[in-house]
């Protein structure tokens, strides 16, 4: 009997051993730079694409095109700045993308999911909203979540995500790109299913030999979206339309001997509820 439980025993070590040199031990899967009460994001993303590939996705003509398909778009070029020729146009595809949205919804739940100080569980918040308060927030771009986060690029055109190729092709050749700690603004993934995933990048360093001297201290935002991608035959049209977003930020206070991490995590889902094609 000894023996049998000192296999066991050994088993177990075994499998402990194996668990910590392999995948158990491994940031695969996680999103973002920080962790609140001991939890981490979990990224949407399972597969890296281009912006060609987010764009063939939204040109695809079906409802969840599939990357590389068939009718593939243009392919992005060197001098990105010929991508967007105006605001204009920019601004007309937003117009065009809002009309096709809210065709199909205009009754939205938000549910936000965060830790409040003093709390160990996530808390919960639950807002329905609907009629012209969906469509200002379309306009605006913008919802506003009752803890006071701010979530942004709630539609994707194909003309955004040329912008979004724009702005990475400016930070690449910006100073602030230097001390940075990514190559891009955003980067462009699916997951398991074939929805379309934005990820999105910020870093802000405060020097020691700011002014009047003291420690180094950094913020770092990692924010990913999910879409869901909608078609128009009216317009002959796809847009991505925002279903889920999650966000990991914070401070890192660096000394020479340590480090202090003060970081928060969210996550939001955007249900879309249908409209009632009996009424």
């Amino acid at each position: 009997m000894k023996r049998f439980f000192r296999v066991v025993v050994a088993l177990l070590c075994a499998v402990t051993l194996l668990c910590t040199l392999s995948a158990c031990n491994k940031d695969n899967g996680y999103f973002g730079y920080f962790q609140q009460n001991g939890y981490r994001l979990h990224s949407f993303a399972t597969k890296n694409i281009t912006a060609n590939d987010a764009l063939n996705m939204l040109s695809g003509g079906s409802k969840q095109a599939k990357v590389g398909s068939s009718s593939p778009v243009t392919p992005i070029v060197n001098s990105p700045k010929a991508l967007v020729s105006d605001d204009d146009e920019v601004e007309r595809a937003k117009q065009e993308a809002i009309q096709i949205a809210l065709a199909q919804s205009n009754r939205i739940v938000v549910t936000t999911q965060f830790f409040k100080e003093g709390e160990d569980d996530m808390q919960k918040e639950v807002s329905e909203q609907m009629g012209t308060t969906v469509s200002d927030f379309l306009n605006k771009d913008i919802i506003n979540s009752a803890v006071g986060l701010s979530i942004r690029n709630l539609l994707l055109t194909t003309e955004r995500i040329e912008q979004m190729e724009v702005e990475n092709a400016e930070f690449k050749n910006s100073a602030e790109s230097i001390n940075a700690l990514y190559n891009n603004l955003y980067t462009f993934h699916t997951d398991k299913q074939n929805h379309l995933i934005v990820q999105m990048h910020y870093f802000v360093e405060i020097p020691a030999n700011t002014m009047g001297g003291g420690i180094s201290c950094y913020y770092i935002q990692d924010t990913e979206i999910m879409y869901d991608i909608l078609t128009s035959s009216n317009l002959n049209k796809s847009i991505a339309r925002i279903s889920k977003w999650q966000t990991s930020l914070g401070v890192v206070i660096s000394t020479a001997g340590d480090s202090i991490h003060e970081g928060f995590v969210y996550q939001v889902d955007v249900d879309w509820m249908s409209k009632d094609a009996t009424n």
